[in-house]
């Protein structure tokens, strides 16, 4: 019904589930992909029942085989500045970092062993110690989806990657204070 206007859909199939509900199965390149999933969201997205399903296709057969002739040779050439490139979407990106920026017992144990690994580290000036704290890295994630989020200006996703950097901030912190009450530092160390 030109929902897809210019867009290259290479496969398109509904298949009606009941009398209010249809599933619209569209095949796109992946550099097409964002633009199909905004249209098919703008047109649909307001409906009861309306889920968007993001599939990666790994083998079709028969093959898909670009077809060549001279006229698509030249156009080809005339619209390789204009040709998508092969990027994640934003959705699979929000799916991509979802696991990281939650807090969870796992999240809350890598910090704390990250600041134990830390500490150790300072406490022996040893520098493999503080790399492999570095390792572990528990803040990457709330980090990655604090920069998509400023990226994309998705003011919720700030608020909530803020929020969890600042409770594994001040674990961290919590875990170096106790450290340093309790054990005997030396401030002339190299590592500190």
């Amino acid at each position: 019904d030109g929902l897809f206007g210019d867009l290259p859909v290479i496969g398109l199939w509904s298949i009606r589930l009941t009398e209010k509900l249809d599933m619209i199965r569209v095949f796109v390149d992946i550099g097409h992909s964002e633009a199909a999933i905004d249209k098919l969201d703008q047109r649909y997205g307001s409906l009861e029942g309306y889920r968007l399903l993001l599939l990666s296709v790994e083998a079709t057969l028969p093959r898909l085989e670009p077809a060549k002739d001279e006229s698509v040779a030249a156009q080809d050439e005339a619209e390789s500045a204009e040709k998508p490139t092969h990027r994640a979407s934003r959705e699979e990106l929000y799916a991509d970092i979802e696991a990281n920026y939650r807090i969870t017992s796992h999240f809350l144990a890598l910090v704390a062993l990250s600041s134990i690994v830390a500490g150790v580290g300072l406490v022996r000036d040893n520098t493999a110690a503080i790399i492999g704290a570095m390792v572990i890295a528990p803040l990457l994630g709330p980090n990655v989806a604090l920069a998509l989020a400023t990226t994309l200006g998705d003011v919720a996703l700030v608020v909530k990657s803020l929020r969890i950097l600042a409770v594994g901030t001040i674990l961290a912190f919590g875990f170096a204070v106790a450290g340093g009450i309790f054990v005997h530092v030396d401030p002339s160390v190299a590592e500190i």
